[in-house]
């Protein structure tokens, strides 16, 4: 582990904070993204108490970059991602969010450090100044276990808002209560860990939220780290392993037409039916696959009601 843990005691005012919280971020080249990443966490209402960044092989200037930037803010700690394989955002996104995680709650143990919250932030987002103060004033008030805010992405032109569903919070940036992460399983290795992650919440016993006045800035367009094809591809992927039945599946892609474009529609379309023609493994969570199975039939009866 860096030098920088040796700080610790500059930190006694965070600590103390009641709303601290931990912050992982996982990042591969982005050396264009970093230091207004960097200043949007720094000028944070309320600071993290530890940042773990994992660099899972970058070839730019970010390790570069990080290394200032550690060294300028120590709560700041840099790690490696110590597996050598390919970066997508399928499952291996998930490995190297979780190894930031395990990293996060080891050294918060070793170092004696308190928080009551834990958070995920991607590289290639910028916060506004008071994201992570009232995504945790609101998960207080309204007794939420996980949540994020809106995010705006930009598309070349201007930031636009993404469509999702406006109950789920967005993976991007979202935060969760200590006692919800540690009892939900915490952060899982899978595709869609987000989505899981919302799903094991529930399961548990807790409330999840996304909160419309909280803005968050994607300085790209969502699932187009690898190229938009790919990215829609891989969301495909990521449906059939979690068990969506193909007219689930369907539905989908039409929302993903309407909403996003043809051409995505038609690489979401060709990730799910190409993991059905090679039979991929699917997700072993029984807990899971039941709750799909009960909001399916539930979608199917609500639809049929209608017509």
């Amino acid at each position: 582990m860096p030098n920088n843990l040796n700080t610790w005691p500059l930190f006694a005012n965070v600590m103390l904070n009641p709303k601290s919280y931990l912050l992982v971020t996982p990042m591969k080249n982005e050396e264009n993204n970093l230091r207004k990443l960097v200043e949007s966490v720094v000028k944070q209402k309320i600071s993290p108490t530890l940042w773990i960044i994992v660099d899972d092989g970058s070839e730019d200037r970010g390790p570069e970059i990080l290394k200032e930037m550690s060294k300028k803010y120590p709560f700041i700690v840099v790690v490696q991602f110590p597996e050598k394989t390919r970066w997508d955002i399928g499952v291996h996104y998930s490995d190297v969010c979780r190894y930031g995680f395990d990293k996060a709650v080891e050294t918060a143990e070793k170092e004696g450090l308190e928080y009551g919250y834990i958070a995920l932030l991607d590289a290639d987002i910028i916060l506004e100044p008071d994201y992570f103060k009232i995504l945790m004033e609101e998960m207080e008030n309204k007794n939420l276990g996980v949540a994020s805010g809106v995010i705006y992405s930009w598309n070349g032109d201007r930031y636009i808002m993404d469509k999702t569903r406006d109950d789920l919070p967005r993976g991007a940036a979202r935060v969760w209560t200590r006692e919800c992460f540690e009892k939900s399983g915490g952060y899982l290795s899978t595709y869609s860990p987000d989505a899981v992650s919302n799903v094991k919440a529930q399961l548990k016993g807790y409330n999840i939220g996304l909160l419309k006045d909280v803005k968050a800035y994607q300085t790209r367009l969502t699932s187009s780290a690898m190229g938009r094809w790919t990215g829609f591809k891989k969301v495909g992927e990521s449906v059939y392993f979690r068990h969506y039945p193909a007219y689930v599946a369907a539905l989908r892609a039409l929302s993903i037409a309407s909403n996003t474009g043809i051409k995505e529609s038609l690489a979401f379309i060709m990730g799910y039916f190409q993991s059905w023609v090679n039979r991929k493994p699917k997700l072993d969570d029984e807990e899971i696959k039941e709750y799909n199975r009960k909001r399916h039939r539930n979608m199917m009866k609500y639809w049929l009601g209608r017509n």
